[in-house]
């Protein structure tokens, strides 16, 4: 009895280590976002898909000017951290290095073929998830670049900009960093949709609404003509207005599809957009939703010469 005593004391003595360990952990990430140099992607391998022309005298004094300024940290996504320039006029979006790396659970695996093999395929597989954001990117710059908001995209391991820019992290660091050899994009800041909207609307500003609806479904319809097409569907978070422009910023899932050019291909995707407008009208301003979607009825009958509706549910 004294032994097993013994035992369960050493076994919860030694637990204890562990959950402090857990516990900061938990604490760090909350805090800082895991934001760090070593969290951010250098050297990525080049690819001639990837190779952009030289930038413009022109184009390079706005960027040299617009990364003078110091960038403070503003939050996250799935791939990447986003900073805000002093001015609060542009973001720099700094690509994570850990989705090259194998998950923290696979680490724990035995160091043998089978399980090596496991590993390499997670890294390969956040690889190419990876490099379709990329691409999305680039995509974007090349066919797209006013319309996305693209100041400057920063893939391939390039060393001419000779540009160092200063950092504040979320916990209140400032650093230097060196982004010759980082993968990056400079974009300009826009509000997004649903906050852009919904302002107007808190002051029953309907027809600023239906003007506003009207240039960004304007904004999608373009993109078909170019044969880009987004696949995330996500219109009220991956859009935005810089002023009364609307820019199309989250361009990670956006690709060439020269398909998506014919009416009857995009008319479905239309009706994906408009029902995520209308769902979210529905949810927070219900009293404004049949009004507004009556015009986005009329206006898209209009502009595609047959009847549209709005659908009600989607699948």
């Amino acid at each position: 009895m004294k032994m097993r005593k013994t035992l369960l004391y050493i076994c919860l003595w030694g637990l204890i280590p562990l959950v402090l360990i857990a516990g900061l952990s938990r604490v760090y990430y909350r805090v800082t976002d895991d934001f760090r140099k070593g969290n951010i992607i250098v050297n990525l391998d080049n690819r001639d898909e990837w190779r952009l022309p030289p930038l413009t005298e022109s184009d390079r004094m706005n960027l040299n000017t617009i990364l003078s300024q110091p960038f403070h940290y503003l939050g996250k996504g799935a791939q990447s951290y986003a900073l805000e320039s002093e001015d609060g006029k542009y973001i720099l979006k700094l690509f994570k290095v850990k989705h090259l790396r194998p998950s923290k659970l696979l680490n724990w695996l035995p160091t043998l073929p089978y399980f090596q093999q496991i590993r390499e395929n997670d890294v390969s597989k956040k690889e190419r998830k990876l490099c379709s954001v990329l691409t999305g990117y680039l995509t974007a710059f090349s066919m797209h670049r006013k319309e996305s908001g693209l100041i400057y995209v920063h893939i391939n391991n390039q060393h001419d900009l000779n540009k160092r820019v200063t950092i504040t992290d979320k916990i209140g660091r400032t650093w230097s960093m060196d982004l010759d050899p980082v993968v990056f994009v400079v974009q300009e800041k826009s509000v997004k949709l649903r906050n852009f909207l919904g302002n107007l609307l808190q002051n029953g500003n309907t027809n600023g609404v239906k003007h506003h609806i009207r240039q960004v479904i304007s904004l999608y319809l373009t993109e078909y003509h170019k044969g880009i097409y987004d696949h995330d569907h996500g219109v009220m978070h991956n859009f935005g207005f810089v002023g009364d422009r609307p820019i199309h910023f989250d361009v990670g899932k956006l690709y060439r599809d020269p398909d998506i050019s014919n009416p009857h291909v995009f008319k479905k995707d239309l009706e994906k957009i408009t029902w995520k407008i209308s769902a979210w009208l529905m949810r927070d301003y219900p009293q404004y939703q049949a009004d507004i979607v009556q015009d986005i009825e009329e206006n898209l009958s209009h502009y595609l010469h047959e009847a549209f509706s709005v659908p009600t549910v989607m699948s």
